[in-house]
């Protein structure tokens, strides 16, 4: 086993002080006689403990993460070999080994994203982020697993789906996909908090629900994204505002989106003794 303890990159002073980047402990396992035996690299596991990066947007749309890999970079000199030390091209045989991963998680990671471009500057935190994955492969589709905790004290968004990779059209297929959030979970309170521009917005007090979003395929390369389907769903309802009189309860929608329209088959929704059925 391999593993690395407390490895950070500082941030680019140009944003802010302090940390991008930090993980309390990186663990992975190799088959190391599989290598020798079979010339593969065979990887278990892959564990990755409380990671946490910070994204910043500065007020001229500048992003951290485009110049984190500069900051602080020093030149290297090296050598350039002589014609008669130059090395030969690479033969087939030379290649590299094969990489095999069976699981690859991911807990407790935070990200941090702070939009200087409001005023006051927007400050979101995904805390509580996991992700799993296993049978990596490069040729089949593998299923992965990511939850995280939004405007939330503890997990609220669950997502899970198949990954399927194309080294030759650098593409991604995600199929399968679903999204879950329960809506019960989100610190109302926190919102004008987070995003400045809901301030003087009427905001619920209470709010209840189950969001469901499924997504039968859909791929990602070189030429963009193919065609958005999905079938979008909440059941269970409930939104009480001061501005009305009595909450809104059993709010059901069913819809379909694509990247230009939202069709919705059916929805219903009861506001004191009335029924308002819509599609």
């Amino acid at each position: 086993n391999v593993k690395l303890s407390n490895v950070s990159i500082s941030e680019d002073p140009a944003f802010a002080q302090g940390e991008f980047f930090r993980v309390k402990t990186v663990s992975v396992a190799v088959d190391i006689l599989g290598f020798v035996l079979k010339r593969q690299v065979s990887v278990p596991s892959i564990l990755i403990e409380e990671p946490s990066v910070t994204i910043i947007r500065r007020k001229d749309g500048a992003l951290n993460v485009q110049t984190i890999a500069q900051a602080g970079q020093a030149p290297v000199a090296v050598p350039a070999p002589t014609p008669a030390a130059a090395p030969a091209q690479p033969s087939a045989a030379q290649a590299l080994p094969a990489i095999m991963i069976n699981s690859f998680r991911l807990t407790g990671g935070t990200v941090t994203y702070r939009d200087g471009s409001f005023e006051p500057a927007m400050h979101l935190a995904v805390k509580e982020l996991s992700v799993s994955v296993t049978r990596i492969s490069l040729t089949e589709a593998f299923p992965f697993v990511v939850e995280a905790a939004v405007l939330s004290a503890k997990k609220n968004i669950k997502v899970e789906g198949n990954l399927k990779l194309d080294l030759k059209s650098n593409a991604v297929t995600v199929s399968g996909l679903q999204i879950q959030s329960d809506l019960s979970q989100l610190l109302l309170a926190d919102i004008p908090a987070v995003f400045p521009m809901a301030k003087d917005a009427p905001l619920p007090t209470a709010l209840q629900g189950e969001v469901t979003l499924s997504l039968q395929t859909l791929t990602a390369g070189a030429g963009g994204l193919s065609a958005l389907s999905a079938d979008a769903a909440l059941t269970g309802g409930m939104v009480q505002m001061k501005e009305l009189g009595v909450p809104v309860k059993n709010i059901g929608v069913n819809a379909r989106v694509n990247e230009k329209d939202v069709d919705v088959s059916k929805a219903s929704l009861q506001l004191g003794e009335g029924l308002v059925s819509v599609s």
